[in-house]
């Protein structure tokens, strides 16, 4: 019996060849945009910008400041990192319609007014941050915070101000700008940030921002815990935290450590293999009383005869020394602070994917403002997966983030009377979509 062919197989359907026309109006490929814009038009950031910070324009202005910075912060949600691809949102017209945008800045009049800021304009955007903020924790807040500070570095390619060669991690000997963060890990949001030149070190200016982090907390926040590195280990900075009542683990940095903990009396810690704790008092020669410090000690190898040329065996350990006012013991102490890691992947996924100094021009404290922009932009999309999402997303990067809800093809229609967003019936998360959208409709932010 002849076998039949083909049989079992899939049916395909003919290849098209399809011609291009230029055509269809309200197109977007960036309908995650529009919820995201709802939320910041029920925070009132538009606004807020306009009454708050004062940049003096002329009568003629064609674009407010607040049009222009959230503008700015919604191109950094869809992942701009330059200017010039800010501008294009321009051409959304679905996302200009439903933001109710007659038309859009050039890259001349945008960069016109970001020159025009000052170093209290920069204040003053940090005071619309601190409002925003206090808006959202007035919904849900927590009383007890972790604050991580850290510094990290930014390369910059150019002569911009601030531009110089300084201790540059990401790539050696190259210019750089040299941003200070301050994350509070309950949330992942950025509480403030400072950009500051290439060559400046990195406890400079620390006890002033942290003095400005612990004014631009919500009122609910009644205990500060700051976990910070030993670029921070400064007797002004653990005085000013002990004035304002708040705990600290921190990294020490002193001349002839390794010798202080090789004569401590370690002990050995209680179900844990190769590994010794201590904890003392010490007064450092600037200082006007002394402190707690604890150390933890780990056995990392074994210096033998045949490989190393010593005599006889000798341990090998690594050493860890933390300040603290906090009655843990020295190893919970340490898995306390290991903690503070998860605020340098935040500083990571802000440089790397929302533009955290990517976004520059000339001036100084222009960029200053872009790097505050670039921070509310963050901010939002934290409250945004908090307030809208369900809770699987609340620890999702901003690419992820982008990668589902962002960046999706839709079309703006009005039918029956009424706008309608139509996005792919094939789209995997339409549930999610309408739980989001039930969320915002139903939210009240006063």
């Amino acid at each position: 019996m002849k076998k039949r062919q083909g049989r079992g197989k899939r049916k395909s359907t003919r290849e098209i060849t399809p011609k291009s026309r230029f055509s269809e109006r309200r197109l977007t490929s960036r309908a995650g945009l529009i919820p995201m814009s709802r939320l910041m038009d029920k925070l009132g950031i538009e606004a807020m910008i306009d009454r708050t910070v004062s940049i003096v324009r002329g009568a003629n202005a064609d674009y407010g400041l607040g049009m222009i910075l959230k503008a700015i912060s919604l191109g950094v949600i869809s992942g701009c990192r330059h200017l010039s691809a800010v501008v294009q949102l321009g051409m959304d017209e679905a996302l200009m319609k439903t933001q109710g945008w007659d038309s859009f800045p050039v890259l001349s009049s945008i960069t016109r007014v970001l020159e025009r800021f000052e170093f209290r304009n920069c204040l003053e955007f940090g005071e619309v941050q601190k409002k925003l903020r206090q808006k959202v924790w007035d919904r849900k807040w927590y009383g007890r915070i972790n604050l991580d500070l850290d510094s990290s570095s930014k390369s910059a390619y150019g002569h911009q101000e601030g531009v110089a060669r300084g201790h540059n991690t990401e790539r050696s000997h190259k210019p750089m700008l040299n941003p200070l963060f301050g994350f509070i890990a309950q949330t992942g949001e950025c509480l403030h940030a400072w950009l500051r030149p290439g060559n400046t070190h990195s406890a400079n200016g620390s006890v002033e921002f942290l003095k400005e982090c612990l004014a631009l907390l919500p009122r609910q926040v009644w205990k500060v815990v700051v976990r910070a590195d030993s670029a921070f280990f400064s007797g002004a900075l653990i005085r000013m935290l002990e004035k304002r009542g708040c705990g600290y683990v921190i990294k020490v940095k002193i001349r002839g450590w390794k010798q202080l903990c090789a004569g401590l009396n370690w002990q050995k810690a209680r179900g844990e293999e190769d590994l010794w704790t201590a904890e003392f008092d010490h007064q450092i020669e600037a200082w006007n009383e002394p402190r707690r410090f604890v150390a933890v000690r780990r056995l990392v190898g074994m210096l033998t005869p045949e490989k190393d040329g010593v005599l006889f065996p000798i341990p090998e350990y690594s050493y860890g020394l933390w300040v603290t006012n906090l009655g843990l013991t020295p190893a919970k102490t340490e898995q306390f602070y290991n903690k503070r890691a998860v605020a340098e992947n935040l500083i990571g996924a802000g440089k790397n994917q929302m533009a955290f100094g990517s976004i520059r021009v000339h001036e100084f404290w222009a960029n200053h403002a872009l790097l505050q922009a670039a921070v509310l932009a963050y901010n939002v999309m934290i409250w945004f997966q908090r307030m809208a999402l369900d809770p699987h997303r609340w620890r999702e990067r901003p690419n992820t983030l982008r990668a589902w809800l962002i960046f999706l093809a839709a079309r703006l229609l009005y039918t029956d009377g009424k706008w309608v967003l139509a996005l792919s019936s094939g789209y995997p998360h339409r549930e999610e979509w309408n739980r989001m959208e039930q969320r915002l409709a139903s939210l009240s932010v006063s």
